[in-house]
């Protein structure tokens, strides 16, 4: 009797046309990419005879083949890693592009960043991109790892400066920064992020902690720190007497040059009561009322058409400089704004108030000489701390002649 028929035995036979087992009862060929009835030779030697088989054998030998075989689960596990890999390097090239350029990660989830990200990457568009909150806790955090290593291999071997300050944030909490500014390089940025931290309250301890933990993460010697700049708050002032003891009697403290002239500025502030009073009091009228804005506007263009319609220039308490341009502005404003206040129909109990006072004349007299005095001799210290902030060159060496002529005036 005749062997019986074995798969193995019968795809050795046909393999110079291309027939392979698959899972280990499947025979399958390799130009066709299809299976076969392996029971029946007659059906294998008809498909190996077939014009289609033959031409793609052909095709395959040439070099010219289109189609190529079933790829192995090795390969198909190859692939889907390589994938992976591109994916995640373009997500963290992306998040990286963002966070460099000071873009929000929510610009992302946009429909017109999906369809420029579909253009530049077909393979990995917008539809592979995480939502914006998966980047910020996924991605982001490796991102500023990225960046500290960078700015740790920066500052190696070299001189520092500690800059820091404490702000707010929009949801009121406290932020404390902290720059490394490299004193011995030659590079034009040299100023470099270090770390950001949320604390409680800002204190002398808080903020001594905070950059000696920061000195300790970049494995900063004491000896390279040279000097700490800050401005001249009485806790920061009490901080580096802390760190001076800390990393060394080489330290110098160097306060911010804008600061010193906004407490210049506070003193015309605290001891001008009445010109604050008026500035306060023509804010509040101001504050969320965008129907009175535009009455303003309208009445100046009309009434007073010698004046530039401007709105008044609210001062805000972090903008060093923003008391000395509302007094500035009531100098020229103020009887505009009393026949503006003076005509509206309804009257709040600020606005009631703010007529009544600015209606006696003495008290009225006493504001116009405070807003011109601080017009001709402390405009300057305004446009010295916009200056100072707006520069990105070294200015202090030639402050200090112009703030002795601005003495000399008082």
């Amino acid at each position: 009797p005749k062997p019986p028929i074995n798969i193995k035995c019968c795809s050795k036979e046909f393999e110079h046309e291309g027939m392979y087992v698959s899972d280990s009862d499947i025979m399958m060929c390799r130009f066709c990419n299809c299976w076969l009835e392996w029971e029946s030779k007659d059906m294998l030697i008809k498909h190996c005879r077939s014009a289609d088989h033959i031409e793609k054998k052909n095709r395959a030998a040439a070099g010219t083949s289109k189609r190529t075989c079933q790829a192995t689960i090795s390969e198909t596990l190859q692939r889907a890693k390589k994938a992976k890999q591109e994916k995640t390097t373009f997500i963290e090239a992306t998040v990286q592009m963002c966070a460099s350029a000071n873009i929000p990660l929510e610009k992302l989830d946009h429909p017109s960043a999906s369809n420029y990200l579909k253009l530049l990457k077909p393979n990995l568009g917008a539809s592979d991109l995480p939502h914006a909150d998966c980047l910020r806790h996924e991605y982001l955090p490796r991102a500023g790892q990225a960046a500290k290593v960078e700015v740790l291999f920066a500052i190696t071997g070299k001189h520092l400066a500690v800059i820091c300050d404490e702000t707010t944030d929009s949801a009121g909490r406290c932020v404390f920064v902290v720059l490394f500014e490299m004193l011995d390089a030659t590079e034009i940025e040299n100023i470099h992020l270090a770390a950001v931290y949320f604390l409680e309250t800002a204190n002398a301890t808080t903020c001594s902690q905070a950059i000696m933990a920061t000195l300790n993460s970049y494995n900063v010697q004491h000896s390279d720190v040279l000097a700490i700049v800050s401005d001249s708050a009485v806790y920061m002032m009490k901080c580096f007497s802390a760190l001076d003891v800390l990393i060394g009697p080489h330290l110098y403290y160097m306060t911010c040059w804008a600061h010193k002239l906004h407490l210049v500025g506070s003193v015309f502030l605290d001891q001008l009561t009445e010109i604050n009073s008026i500035v306060a009091n023509v804010k509040t009228q101001f504050s969320f009322s965008r129907k009175l804005k535009s009455a303003y506007m309208r009445f100046l263009k009309v009434n007073y058409p010698e004046l530039p319609a401007v709105l008044y220039p609210q001062p805000v308490l972090t903008r060093w400089n923003s008391w000395f341009r509302s007094v500035c502005y009531l100098h020229d404003y103020l009887d505009a704004l009393l026949a503006f206040f003076g005509q509206c129909e309804q009257k709040p109990a600020s606005m009631k108030a703010l007529l009544t006072m600015l209606k006696d004349v003495s008290f009225y007299s006493v504001i116009k000489f405070q807003c011109s005095f601080i017009k001709a001799h402390c405009a300057q210290i305004a446009g010295f701390i916009t200056q100072l902030e707006e520069t990105k060159k070294p200015w202090a060496h030639l402050l200090i002649e112009k703030l002795q002529l601005l003495k000399r005036s008082f």
